[in-house]
């Protein structure tokens, strides 16, 4: 009984040792997310979250530096999508297949079973 009360206040103590070091840290983060924050009001720094269209491409961001994404291979989209549901069609197909044999192959097994089961 002694061990185990030497175990259960042992985790007690390690339990409130975690709580005090996670408090810690999320002061220590609260702390420079306040200095971020002050950082971007004093230097007046704003966030751009427009989305310029340019050409078949896009710019994230409104800083003047260039960001392009482009198509590669100048496929139209219902070309990709269709590219897509045709290999999830063939993956649906491929599970449905795995799934009906492992449920044949788990009825044979079951019946096997219960075959030996029966007999005396």
């Amino acid at each position: 009984m002694n061990y185990l009360n030497y175990v259960f206040y042992g985790s007690i103590i390690l339990n409130f040792l975690l709580l005090y070091y996670c408090i810690k840290m999320f002061r220590k983060l609260k702390e420079i997310q306040f200095k971020a924050n002050r950082d971007m009001e004093e230097n007046n720094i704003e966030l751009y979250t427009d989305i310029e269209l340019v050409d078949n491409s896009f710019t994230l961001f409104g800083d003047g530096k260039e960001y392009h994404a482009y198509i590669l291979d100048f496929t139209e989209i219902e070309e990709i999508f269709a590219e897509g549901r045709k290999r999830d069609a063939e993956r649906m197909a491929k599970t449905a297949e795995r799934y009906e044999r492992n449920k044949l192959n788990n009825r044979k097994r079951n019946d096997r079973a219960k075959q030996k089961k029966d007999k005396p």
